[in-house]
């Protein structure tokens, strides 16, 4: 099994000095978790329909939305883990930095869908119905789906509920029994979650770790996905502060082998003893020490 998490945001002094430049308490900002999200690509939780703070799917677990000011107006089209979005150290979305002054527990909606429908559609451009987008970030929230699945459909088959052409979906084209896109996603679009696959030993096997969690089989992990791959490797999605700590050590150490500062190649990953996988277990080494 892999060694414990980190308890600390060290780094060894064994790896390149400006690895240790390179820490400082901006790191511990949560606010910079998820650095995603340029509306042009989703980011890598979004791509699994994980919570962007924890990395565990969205509809495992209560979700909340953001507020600004008295009404129900949403400050932003995100969601969070109600868990996740407590130990915001902000008030700012960490996806998209939208203010906001409250969250609110999102209403379930097998249990009440019109309040469901009500707290969705509180945003703009479309208040009171449901655009493509926020039928795309609010579903995952609800059900097991894969993403780009249900965003081809939605792509597909949007004209089939947007009967006017207007853009967006109002209560009776969502609801609407049997011909309702409510009705289409649950009986054609619900993924059945697979068996989950090992995770590879990253001291051992660390060229299977890489490819196992390359989904694009890209030959690169960009920094989210390694901090996403640490997490899960080491189990750290119930343990918030271990999840900070590690983001702050691989932020401490990303521009050492990030060449355009984005993604990491598969060979400077790997490189023995200079490489980041090695750099990364030599500070989970110091941490346990």
């Amino acid at each position: 099994p892999p060694p414990p998490p980190p308890v600390v945001a060290e780094v060894s002094p064994d790896v390149p000095s400006a690895m240790s430049a390179r820490v400082s308490g901006e790191l511990a900002d949560l606010m910079d978790m998820a650095a995603i999200g340029s509306g042009e690509r989703l980011g890598v939780a979004e791509e699994h329909a994980e919570c962007p703070i924890c990395f565990d799917e969205l509809c495992e677990k209560p979700c909340v939305s953001f507020h600004r000011g008295a009404g129900p107006r949403r400050a932003c089209m995100h969601f969070l883990h109600e868990s996740c979005a407590a130990e915001l150290p902000t008030k700012s979305c960490p996806l998209c930095r939208a203010e906001f002054t409250r969250c609110e527990r999102l209403p379930n909606l097998a249990a009440d869908p019109q309040a469901w429908f009500e707290r969705i559609s509180a945003v703009e451009p479309f208040p009171g119905q449901l655009s493509k987008q926020q039928v795309s970030t609010a579903m995952v929230t609800q059900f097991p789906l894969n993403v780009a699945a249900f965003e081809r459909a939605l792509d597909e088959l949007w004209v089939r509920w947007d009967h006017d052409g207007s853009g967006a979906v109002d209560r009776a084209e969502f609801f609407a029994p049997g011909v309702g896109m409510l009705d289409f996603v649950k009986e054609n679009l619900l993924r059945v979650k697979p068996a989950a696959r090992r995770i590879p030993d990253i001291r051992t096997k660390r060229m299977e770790w890489f490819d196992h969690f390359d989904d694009s089989r890209s030959g690169t992990l960009a920094q989210e996905e390694v901090v996403r791959a640490l997490i899960k490797t080491y189990g750290l999605s119930a343990d918030l502060a271990g999840v900070r700590q590690m983001r702050e050590m691989v932020a401490a150490v990303w521009a050492v082998f990030s060449v355009d500062g984005r993604n990491v190649t598969k060979e400077d990953f790997l490189r023995p003893a200079e490489g980041l996988c090695d750099s990364i277990i030599a500070g989970l080494n110091l941490a346990q020490g």
